[in-house]
């Protein structure tokens, strides 16, 4: 029986409860050398690399913080206790960000695709949990009036249908315009050959390491000899304990060589080209799963930033997206507020705290940020004064622009000294030069410091001296 479960459905603490097996929605399997199969499920679970890249993939995204903010780029501020901020920190009884972030991104690596259900505590309710559902169990329902009307789910609770408007679906890009193409379907030859490789090597140890061959003798064998000169070979030579021991063969017996050594059928290189070609695909950085051969200090440190920059960019940016698309602005209640989530990623690109100082200092004294500024890019609070908004000039960093204005009255109410002027009258003769203000606004602005009165003579308050 297929039940559909709509807005405010809800019957368990874990909502899809039940005592039916578990059933792959979909064939999604690789076919093996050889005949026979292996899921995406499989495959995780059983290739190294295939594991590495996936896990890599989901820890990283699921340890970085995810914060709330309502507002923009500009002007924003931090929300610790709107509903829409806890339900990411606390997804489900007992679920965490750290869970709900890792189950998404190693769905979307080993199947293209992830699904997300929300559970309202009445109809028409924002969602006060999400449960992540393994996209193995899922069938996507193409729809006439859009693409897809709905999402068959087969699991312990039977058959269920959920309906777009209470899920996030994310997924990778498809040319076929359905589920996202999982990472996993054009390494399919890569990882069946990878798969015989490993089937190879444990057959050649389970043989004790040697090329298979046969034994010939110059006169035909009765059937009885042959049976007991096959178990005595058997009994001593294959396995991987008796590896390596010195045959002895008598009476005109001859070993034959029928097949390569690992070395001789590149078995060795297949499966290095094999890890190499897994990576490319998941763009992941070898040293971040533990391939050597060519790291160094430098590149290894390097390759760290764009494992953060390169590979986890679009994979942050594509949960961001659809985070703000299909859970913000699909409740009626949250649509237009401006909240939005935004992955936190300073601290682990910020660099060392030396650096980031120098770097900021650098930024402010160039007149390339203000205070403001900076303070927006380390997520603290925007300071509600005039001059932290303005671009400051070099030397004894003079304000320019808009909320220099708080600064003349403060010059003209006396908090100035006559040298802090004459240092002003000094900065605003290079910035006069360097283009960067007209020479009347500079006279105006002295002016205003000097109170109207000529005591400081500086080229620019006499008159239309150069500088």
């Amino acid at each position: 029986m297929t039940v559909v479960v709509g807005p405010g459905g809800r019957l368990k603490s874990w909502p899809l409860a039940g005592n039916a097996p578990l059933s792959p929605a979909m064939p999604r399997t690789v076919e093996l050398i050889g005949g026979g199969a292996m899921s995406y499920a499989q495959l995780y679970r059983t290739q190294p690399y295939v594991f590495a890249c996936v896990n890599i993939l989901g820890r990283l995204v699921g340890m970085l913080p995810v914060k709330t903010y309502q507002g923009d780029d500009d002007d924003r501020k931090r929300l610790r206790d709107h509903p829409a901020a806890l339900l990411i920190e606390r997804p489900y009884p007992g679920g965490t960000r750290s869970r709900l972030m890792r189950a998404i991104t190693s769905d979307i690596a080993t199947h293209g695709a992830s699904l997300t259900v929300k559970f309202r505590p009445r109809p028409s309710a924002p969602p006060t949990e999400l449960w992540p559902i393994s996209w193995r169990y899922i069938t996507p329902l193409p729809g006439k009036e859009r693409p897809i009307d709905g999402y068959r789910y087969h699991g312990p609770a039977g058959e269920r249908i959920f309906l777009p408007e209470d899920v996030i679906h994310i997924q990778w890009w498809s040319p076929d315009g359905g589920a996202g193409v999982s990472p996993l379907e054009p390494l399919r030859e890569t990882l069946a050959t990878e798969v015989a490789g490993r089937l190879y090597a444990r057959s050649s140890f389970e043989n004790g390491a040697r090329p298979s061959g046969v034994v010939t003798h110059p006169r035909p064998l009765k059937k009885e000899q042959r049976e007991a000169l096959r178990e005595e070979l058997q009994g001593l030579y294959a396995g991987v304990d008796p590896k390596f021991r010195i045959a002895l063969l008598d009476g005109g017996l001859e070993w034959r060589q029928m097949s390569y050594s690992a070395q001789e059928a590149e078995a060795i290189g297949y499966r290095k080209l094999s890890r190499e070609e897994v990576a490319t695909v998941y763009n992941v950085p070898q040293p971040a799963i533990g391939v050597l051969d060519h790291a160094t200090f430098s590149n290894v440190t390097e390759q760290h930033r764009m494992l953060y920059q390169d590979t986890l960019g679009p994979w942050l940016d594509l949960i961001e997206s659809d985070l703000s698309a299909q859970l913000i602005d699909a409740e009626p209640g949250w649509r237009g507020s401006g909240i939005f989530h935004e992955f936190d990623l300073d601290g682990v690109l910020r660099g060392n705290p030396r650096e980031r100082s120098e770097s900021q200092q650098r930024a402010f004294q160039s007149g390339q940020a203000t205070p403001n500024d900076l303070r927006r890019m380390e997520n603290q609070a925007k300071i509600e004064d005039p001059l932290a908004d303005c671009v400051f000039v070099p030397a004894n960093m003079v304000p320019l622009g808009p909320g220099a204005d708080a600064w003349r009255e403060r010059v003209a109410g006396g908090g100035v000294t006559l040298r802090d002027v004459s240092l002003a009258a000094q900065q605003f003769a290079n910035a006069v030069e360097k283009g960067i203000i007209e020479k009347a606004e500079a006279r105006a602005m002295l002016a205003a410091a000097m109170g109207a009165s000529a005591e400081v003579g500086s080229p620019i308050a006499a008159g239309d001296g150069e500088g």
